[in-house]
């Protein structure tokens, strides 16, 4: 990846010049497909798990009006085409940037660390911890089958607590990161977290009846 998170001046597809870094050609003004290397660098935004949501918010509302369809209607094929791609990669963005779990698991995903939803089969788990598990989601069965809704309330409020205090360390982890960038072993740090707090997600999710992701 570049320091800019961009390609290096690559062509327009219309005029064939160097098109420069923005969304649109520096020479003849037409829209650009999306070329951005991530989440981050196409919304202008520093690589951070700490994301300023308010400002999340201001880049949405921004972008959603440059790059909306209907300012596209008359333009050429490719414009209208480049214009749903910038639409549905802004959205994947911000719906990604927005949601702590998602959001960690993202900026691990772009050194190359996967955690949580991303390869869940080759997550290395503790033997004692998966042991728990089998033991929380035998009581979660039980409770389900007895249709005993104060159990299932305190298996999920208890599960939801221990979630919670895992993002936090994990939190704490990327605030570390955050200091120096350079240093990778505090994301490596988070990876056993997330892997755990997907486990109790979804026996929040199940305890409450709710689909699973």
């Amino acid at each position: 990846m570049g320091s800019t998170g961009m390609t290096d001046f690559p062509k327009c597809w219309s005029c064939e010049r160097p098109a420069g870094t923005a969304d649109t050609c520096a020479a003849c003004g037409k829209l650009q497909p999306p070329r951005a290397s991530d989440y981050f660098a196409y919304l202008g935004i520093p690589r951070s798990y700490h994301v300023d949501l308010d400002r999340l918010g201001e880049v949405l509302r921004e972008k959603s009006r440059q790059f909306h369809p209907d300012r596209f209607a008359r333009a050429e094929p490719r414009e209208r085409t480049n214009s749903l791609s910038h639409t549905t990669y802004l959205n994947d963005a911000v719906r990604t940037l927005r949601d702590p779990q998602r959001r960690a698991e993202y900026v691990l995903s772009l050194y190359g660390l996967k955690a949580g939803a991303n390869d869940r089969e080759r997550a290395k788990m503790d033997p004692s911890f998966l042991m728990e598990m089998m033991e929380v989601r035998e009581a979660l069965a039980d409770a389900k089958a007895a249709a005993d809704k104060p159990a299932l309330d305190k298996i999920g409020s208890q599960a939801k607590s221990e979630r919670d205090a895992l993002l936090a360390k994990a939190e704490a982890r990327f605030a570390a990161w955050e200091q120096d960038l350079a240093n990778k072993k505090p994301l490596e740090d988070v990876v056993p977290l997330l892997d755990k707090i997907r486990y109790f997600e979804q026996i929040v999710a199940e305890a409450a009846g709710l689909p699973i992701h």
